[in-house]
């Protein structure tokens, strides 16, 4: 392992989304390396079907993932299903990083390509987000 895990990272599961077999690869490979437990997809209905058989902490996507629905939505459907679902979203296009000011507070968003340092905090960052999240709704 690159980094050494933080607090919990290790038992965190992480599910990636990602289209592209090499950008979906590497990321498995770094999100390995930063001490998660990462499981990788290529389309929205294999994401869904994974998180349907499995709990995941994280919900690791890009944002657009080619014909069928976009990261967005398969977010927006995963956390209507598991609420506590920490949800960082991914995309090389410019264009689609002002579409992020829009969605829930909960959600965080990374340019691609990611950078290791920015990736690890981001991703506490989501699960930090989304515990607090979990907690204002329940109490």
């Amino acid at each position: 392992m690159g980094s050494e895990p933080g607090s919990h990272e290790g038992s965190l599961s992480v599910l990636i989304v990602e289209d592209h077999a090499l950008v979906r690869e590497a990321t498995l490979r770094l999100v390995e390396s930063l001490g998660y437990r990462p499981v990788a997809v290529a389309t929205t209905g294999a994401a869904l079907a994974v998180l349907e058989r499995g709990h995941f902490d994280i919900l690791l996507s890009d944002v657009v993932l080619g014909p069928g629905p976009d990261g967005i939505e398969l977010s927006e459907r995963a956390s209507a299903a598991s609420p506590a679902l920490a949800v960082l979203l991914m995309s090389a296009f410019s264009s689609v990083h002002a579409r992020m000011t829009d969605l829930p507070g909960h959600y965080r968003f990374i340019q691609k390509p990611c950078d290791p340092v920015e990736l690890a905090t981001l991703l506490r960052a989501a699960v930090d987000a989304s515990r607090a999240a979990a907690s204002s709704r329940d109490g």
